[in-house]
């Protein structure tokens, strides 16, 4: 059973930050011209309002980066997790993998451990008694978040970059929306339609759009959600040396 601090603490952190950040530009927006709550915008500015957007993108970014998951594994050659312990991979020594293997085997034995022979023959049996450890690895980290405080921390880093991706789209639209209501508000109170004649808050605010765009478009990629997947992995896989071998078994 997954523990209510992990939801709490996992939640929080990689779903609602990443909403936050997309409703950001908005609330400078209006900070900016200085809208009051009795202005345009009753929506922004009530609390049930923004919990209710909140709490709607919370999910869409969830579901779009979990959507998403399955193609960026596959593009990278399979699961993060899954590729550390597969023995053509070359992150770790032979060594290590041996002793990640057998210790992984006493812990929660399988009919056929995979060894490099059957691996090479049989790649996608392997990846699925791979598969099998990790996820028996992940469901005793998510039951003491305490314990495995190293790989939970490496799972909200990464559970915050893939939710942000998946909200990119999202976040791009709104900008640009924002920037035409900028416009469009500024055209109308100047009746003018250069730019160049409108005031500072115009400016002020477009800049910030625009350094907000440029961010989500350069800095929130697949490759911002590798980096922490693998250390992700990386903790999982170390797990195994925390985890208590059955009194039955041998010592790896």
């Amino acid at each position: 059973m997954i523990t209510q601090q992990f939801i709490d603490g996992y939640s929080r952190k990689t779903r609602l930050i990443p909403a936050a950040l997309v409703l950001v530009p908005a609330l400078l927006m209006a900070l900016i011209y200085g809208i009051d709550g009795s202005a345009a915008a009753p929506l922004l500015y009530s609390t049930s309002g923004i919990f209710v957007i909140t709490m709607l993108l919370t999910q869409i970014g969830r579901h779009s980066g979990k959507k998403k998951e399955p193609a960026l594994w596959a593009h990278w050659g399979g699961p993060p997790s899954t590729q550390l312990l597969r023995w053509r991979n070359n992150t770790h020594s032979t060594h290590i993998k041996q002793r990640y293997h057998t210790r992984l085997q006493l812990l929660f034995p399988v009919a056929h451990p995979p060894d490099a022979a059957f691996e090479a023959q049989y790649p996608a049996q392997a990846d699925e008694v791979y598969d099998l450890w990790c996820h028996f690895l992940r469901m005793q980290a998510r039951e003491d978040t305490k314990k495995f405080r190293l790989v939970f921390i490496e799972n909200v880093n990464y559970g915050l970059c893939r939710n942000l991706w998946g909200l990119k789209p999202i976040a791009i639209f709104s900008i640009i929306f924002l920037g035409a209501i900028n416009y469009g508000f500024n055209r109308y109170w100047n009746v003018v339609a250069d730019p160049f004649f409108y005031g500072e808050h115009f400016w002020i605010t477009t800049g910030m759009l625009a350094t907000v765009l440029i961010g989500w478009i350069f800095f929130v990629n697949k490759n911002r959600v590798k980096i922490p997947a693998f250390a992700y992995a990386e903790r999982l896989i170390e797990s195994i040396n925390i985890l208590p071998v059955p009194n039955n078994a041998g010592v790896a």
